[in-house]
């Protein structure tokens, strides 16, 4: 009986890079190079604040917390 043990070290069983198809690496190379075209192509994100509303009133968040006061702390 043997125990398959966690070796974070040993390489998994997957092929190098040169024996994937160069159609494969041209593909992903053109999908890199499209995404980092559209994504230049794109405008520079604006940030924008607005007014936060207006806070319930204390009666109000009693009645929601039904009187329990760790309720009505968070």
């Amino acid at each position: 009986m043997s125990i398959a043990l966690f070796r974070p070290f040993q390489r998994p069983a997957e092929r190098p890079v040169h024996q994937v198809p160069g159609i494969i690496l041209a593909a992903l190379l053109l999908g890199l190079v499209l995404q980092i075209g559209w994504h230049h192509s794109l405008p520079p994100a604006q940030a924008s604040a607005d007014e936060l509303p207006d806070t319930p009133a204390t009666q109000l968040l009693t009645i929601a917390s039904l009187g329990d006061p760790v309720a009505l702390s968070k």
